[in-house]
């Protein structure tokens, strides 16, 4: 093993680490209402530019002698809400994309024991759509302290558990670099390119213009994003041909390897997105039908993030990649060792 595939994986260890250490030290949200399960609620960053995309992490702990299961709705504004309030005193209530249709439930099991990260459909909190509270924009969009507070409503059998975090602080800053600078006037009032960084997914009409800023300025903190909605996109769009499609998947996987060898050489806590980016790498892979290769990425994001929200039986690549020798829910609970 090399010595930057060692600090890669030190560093994604070192940050699960610690968000599972403070959850059996009890720094965990409390439930309203008896249940066997903790939770721990936190940003992924503790410092942000303006209109920089925050990621938040939802973990659940088990602690029942049996398996459980938890059903989920994992948007913004249902099974997880956050409130924030600013220095100058504004408060929101964030909304994600604001989507009012029914989503289903999503079922998280749990076996004793169990530590599972909770994915969040709506991405990271990054876009503010209208609402009674706020107008559109971004949610970052001046500098100065951000105080968090997040709940979690999760359905256990037929009774409704309740959990919120302590209050969270998330200092954001001003651009000082020319590319930053740039990168942030070109998205702050343009909300396609702004919900781009907070799906991970660009319309047709931004596909172009993510790509230029990706190309015009590589260095910028904020081209990690834009290049992970360039492999939202390439790596979930339909083709018309095969051709294309093998030289847009291929394309797509050689920026998952950017950002995974950015990422090795960074200290501290890993690129927020980098658990969702490795899982893309899968996807790309399965598509190009390169089933070995698909399989060893799998095995590199349960070892990287054992609690891996993508490591669940209902995941259809993990159901897949996850071995041979079980069924398909066996495979993924040896995966994940839990």
């Amino acid at each position: 093993m090399g010595r930057h595939e060692k600090r890669r994986r030190r560093s994604a260890g070192l940050f699960i680490a610690l968000m599972v250490g403070l959850a059996l030290m009890g720094s965990q949200a409390p439930s309203e209402g008896a249940s066997p399960f903790r939770v721990i609620m936190a940003p992924a960053q503790s410092r942000i530019l303006v209109g920089e995309p925050l990621y938040i992490h939802v973990y659940v702990v088990s602690e029942s002698d049996r398996n459980e299961e938890l059903a989920v709705q994992p948007l913004w504004g249902r099974s997880i809400q956050i409130s924030i309030r600013r220095e100058d005193g504004q408060t929101l209530e964030y909304g994600g994309l604001g989507t009012d249709a029914a989503a289903p439930d999503v079922a998280i099991p749990l076996a004793p024991g169990m530590i599972r990260r909770i994915p969040i459909a709506d991405g990271p909190v990054t876009w503010q759509s209208d609402s009674a509270t706020a107008g559109e924009g971004l949610v970052f969009d001046q500098p100065g302290r951000a105080f968090l507070t997040i709940r979690a409503v999760f359905r256990w059998g037929q009774q409704p558990i309740a959990f919120q975090s302590q209050e969270e602080t998330v200092m954001v800053t001003l651009p000082t670099t020319a590319a930053d600078q740039a990168v942030l006037e070109t998205i702050r009032n343009n909300k396609d390119l702004a919900l781009a960084l907070q799906t991970a997914q660009c319309s047709t009409d931004t596909l172009k213009t993510v790509n230029t800023l990706v190309e015009t300025y590589p260095d910028s903190t904020y081209t990690p994003y834009l290049k992970m909605a360039l492999i939202g996109t390439l790596t979930t769009r339909p083709y018309s041909d095969v051709n294309t499609q093998d030289q847009e998947l291929k394309k797509a996987l050689a920026w998952i390897d950017s950002l995974d060898a950015k990422a090795a050489k960074t200290t501290g806590n890993p690129f927020p997105a980098l658990e969702t980016a490795l899982y893309r790498r899968i996807l790309g892979m399965d598509r190009l039908g390169q089933a070995e290769a698909a399989s060893r990425a799998l095995q590199d994001l349960a070892r990287r993030f054992p609690h891996s929200g993508y490591l669940l039986p209902s995941d259809t690549l993990a159901r897949k990649y996850a071995g041979a020798d079980q069924t398909p829910d066996e495979r993924v609970w040896t995966l994940t060792g839990r």
